[in-house]
């Protein structure tokens, strides 16, 4: 974990250091990690696929969930411009269309204050997740991310964040 902030959770938490990718590049993981399978994905384009996903799943079981995106804006999971990437947005993948469940990242604020959703994911926008951008301005981020979580926290969290070393 080459952030300062990063290091400082690796340093304070559990790690999970032994856990690696099935393949390359990130969408097959990404919906690998949301589905538990990569649908024969082998590259970063947009497929539609089955809705048989975790999302779907929490739905029909009830359980209040939301991805929050960084960056994407009204124009939706894959027309949004860059820096946000629908690569990082596997929910818009399953079921030919974008859930009601995907938001903005700005909209954590408000659901912090209020009501939040049992399950949360967040992706960053491609320069906060340090694909674009230099380390420090991903830890950054995540630091100013994780202090909003946890000061407008009234249960239990586990982050996940999953990183390259590369």
């Amino acid at each position: 974990m080459r952030g300062q902030f990063t290091a400082s959770l690796t340093a304070k938490y559990r790690v999970a250091d032994n856990y690696r990718a099935i393949t390359h590049p990130s969408v097959p993981n990404y919906l690998a990690l949301t589905s538990g399978k990569t649908w024969g994905v082998r590259d970063d384009s947009y497929y539609s696929l089955p809705a048989e996903d975790l999302g779907t799943q929490l739905t029909n079981a009830g359980v209040s969930w939301r991805a929050y995106m960084e960056g994407m804006d009204s124009r939706g999971c894959l027309d949004s411009p860059p820096p946000y990437d629908p690569g990082h947005n596997p929910f818009a993948y399953y079921g030919g269309r974008c859930p009601p469940n995907v938001v903005p990242l700005t909209q954590l604020s408000t659901d912090l204050a209020g009501k939040t959703p049992q399950f949360t994911w967040i992706s960053p926008d491609m320069c906060h997740d340090t694909h674009d951008c230099s380390v420090s301005v991903g830890d950054s981020w995540l630091r100013t991310q994780v202090g909003e979580i946890t000061a407008g926290m009234r249960t239990t969290a586990v982050p996940t964040i999953a990183c390259s070393r590369s």
